[in-house]
């Protein structure tokens, strides 16, 4: 908490970091749109691709929804 009582945001961001080990990482389109051809081609499992991008199947998911809602 801070000085007015308030929850002290910048501080549980960074205890978050603290606990997980990792900071929050950004994805670009082109990185997105990759992973989603992987996925959509079906030639590789979604835990595959996720291991060989070094992200979570659910990132692989959620590219693919995001993706696909565009269209």
């Amino acid at each position: 908490m801070d000085r007015r009582g308030q929850k002290d945001t910048n501080r549980v961001a960074h205890d978050a970091q603290e606990a997980y080990g990792k900071e929050k990482r950004t994805f670009t389109g082109d990185f997105k749109l990759k992973v989603t051809s992987e996925a959509l081609a079906g030639e590789k499992t979604i835990q595959v691709i996720a291991a060989e991008n070094d992200i979570s199947a659910s990132l692989v998911v959620l590219f693919q929804e995001k993706i696909l809602e565009r269209e």
